[in-house]
């Protein structure tokens, strides 16, 4: 009894990946770990009732792991072995821990891979790509010549009166 509860408290938490960028697979083990608790509380009273549920569990997550990456069936497989080695009754709250931890990080390390992009950006078209306001630019322009004209204009009176 005191057994089943340890598993039930290691069970507590242990999915905390975020399932956007995750394979279908991935995120289905999540989801299992994340109700894992729930499925042992109820059998955690009655020792054969929480084997049940232990293979049940077993069965679910291979299942659910079956097209995942090889690091991820490694990591299932560790979590499985420790998962029954609890039901039996030898609890082991880090190693249950640190494996379910392992399964979400290759979760989360199989999806970054994934993401990776190939090949070149695609560049130019930018905010400096040619000539954006011919208007602005002739107005500038203009402006320039009148204050040349009207500088000139001033120097040369200016000459002509002194």
């Amino acid at each position: 009894m005191v057994g089943a509860g340890a598993l039930v408290l290691a069970g507590g938490g242990v999915a905390s990946a975020q399932s956007g960028n995750m394979s279908p697979s991935c995120q289905k083990l999540t989801a299992t770990l994340s109700t894992l608790q729930s499925q042992l509380t109820a059998a955690a009273s009655n020792p054969s009732k929480l084997k049940s549920a232990v293979s049940q569990v077993a069965a679910q997550m291979q299942a659910e792991s079956a097209s995942a990456s090889p690091a991820v069936k490694a990591a299932v497989g560790t979590f499985l072995a420790q998962l029954q080695q609890a039901a039996s009754g030898q609890v082991n709250i880090p190693a249950l821990t640190t494996d379910a931890g392992n399964i979400t990080k290759a979760c989360t390390a199989t999806s970054s891979v994934t993401a990776v992009p190939s090949g070149a950006p695609a560049t130019g078209g930018g905010s400096t790509a040619g000539l954006q306001d011919a208007g602005l630019f002739g107005v500038g322009g203009a402006a320039l010549l009148g204050g040349a004209g009207a500088l000139a204009l001033a120097w040369r009176r200016r000459g002509l009166t002194a």
